[in-house]
C-alpha cells in the first residue's frame, strides 16, 4: 500500500511522462516520420528527441533568468549540449584520424555521404511525383 504522498508523487511523475509523449508526438512531430529505412527512422527519432531536449533546456534557461531558482543548472546543461553538438565534427574527424583515416579520405567519405543523400532525396521526390501523376490520371 502506498501513502497519500507516494500516490501523489507517482501521479505527478506519470503526468510528466504523459506530457513528454505529447511533446514528442505533437510538439516535434514524432507521429509522422518520412523515412522507411531503420537507420533513417532511428536518426530522425534521435534528432527529434534532441530537438525537444534542447527546446526544454532553452525554456528552463529562460525560466532561470526570470528568477525561478529550482532550475539553476539549466544554463550549464544547455551550454554543454551546444558545445558538444558544435564539437561533433571535430570529434568525428579526430576519431577517424586516430584510425588512420587521412583528412582527404574523410573529405571523400563526407562527399560520398552527401552525394548518396542527395541522390536518395531526388529519387524519393521522383517517386512522389510519379505517384501524384498516377493518382491524377486514375482519378480523372
Amino acid at each position: 500500500m502506498l501513502t497519500a504522498l507516494e500516490v501523489a508523487e507517482a501521479y505527478r511523475l506519470r503526468w510528466r511522462v504523459e506530457l513528454l509523449f505529447k511533446a514528442l508526438t505533437s510538439g516535434v512531430g514524432l507521429t509522422a516520420l518520412r523515412a522507411t529505412r531503420p537507420g533513417a527512422v532511428l536518426s530522425l527519432v534521435y534528432a527529434k528527441v534532441i530537438a525537444l531536449a534542447l527546446s526544454r533546456l532553452l525554456e528552463l534557461s529562460l525560466q532561470q533568468k526570470a528568477g525561478e531558482p529550482e532550475q539553476q543548472q539549466a544554463t550549464g546543461q544547455l551550454a554543454l549540449v551546444l558545445a558538444l553538438t558544435r564539437c561533433a565534427p571535430l570529434l568525428l574527424s579526430h576519431a577517424m584520424m586516430c584510425r588512420g583515416v587521412t583528412l582527404e579520405q574523410l573529405e571523400e567519405r563526407i562527399l560520398l555521404i552527401a552525394e548518396v543523400t542527395a541522390r536518395s532525396r531526388q529519387q524519393r521526390r521522383e517517386r512522389e511525383r510519379r505517384k501524384r501523376e498516377a493518382s491524377l490520371g486514375s482519378g480523372g
